[in-house]
């Protein structure tokens, strides 16, 4: 039997991290119903579509909680109070799932108006925390989606019509309690 070590960290997928995200599950909430059954109608989905609290599409990476220390997550939400970020209109009009192997796949919505200003926003962030002295984690978003659930069920890139829509006024920082399914907010945008 294997010994283990007291120096083991947790397996990346284990660890909480600390991110930016655009969080939407309001303002979407009213449209899961009828995406969940189309994709159970449509592609044999079993999967329960995520609560409103986790929907959110993933904007830039601060990094795992357990290496930041109490600076860095204060440096992170200084650049998110002094962020400003212009409103505008984002609409998912496609679904898709991504991965590959045998496991369960993300389905995700993909925007078809407002990526651009996504992407913006995310090399904003990225600017604001590298002027501070902080490194993000990882590189800023190239692929805006929103990961609606993990089924082993294929979804191949399907229109929606009519696209689901929402507007964009603020982003957030959040600490994700990993395998919990659940999200603390530590700053909003100005």
């Amino acid at each position: 039997m294997a010994q283990l070590s007291m120096f083991a960290r947790p397996q990346p997928r284990e660890r909480d991290v600390v991110f930016f995200a655009l969080m939407l599950g309001p303002q979407l909430a009213a449209a899961m119903p009828g995406l969940a059954a189309r994709l159970r109608r449509e592609f044999g989905v079993r999967a329960p579509v995520f609560g409103p609290r986790r929907l959110h599409v993933s904007l830039l990476g601060v990094g795992f909680a357990d290496a930041l220390d109490p600076e860095e997550v204060e440096t992170a939400r200084a650049a998110a109070l002094d962020f400003a970020v212009a409103p505008f209109d984002l609409a998912f009009g496609k679904m898709v799932s991504f991965g590959r192997g045998q496991g369960p796949r993300a389905v995700v919505l993909r925007p078809t108006e407002g990526g651009a200003a996504v992407c913006a926003l995310s090399c904003g962030l990225a600017e604001a925390m590298i002027a501070r002295g902080l490194d993000p984690r990882g590189r800023p978003l190239a692929v805006p989606h929103l990961t609606l659930l993990y089924d082993r069920a294929p979804v191949p890139e399907t229109a929606l019509e009519p696209p689901v829509r929402t507007r964009i006024e603020r982003a957030a920082l959040i600490y994700s309690h990993r395998g919990q399914g659940r999200y603390t907010l530590l700053a909003e945008t100005a």
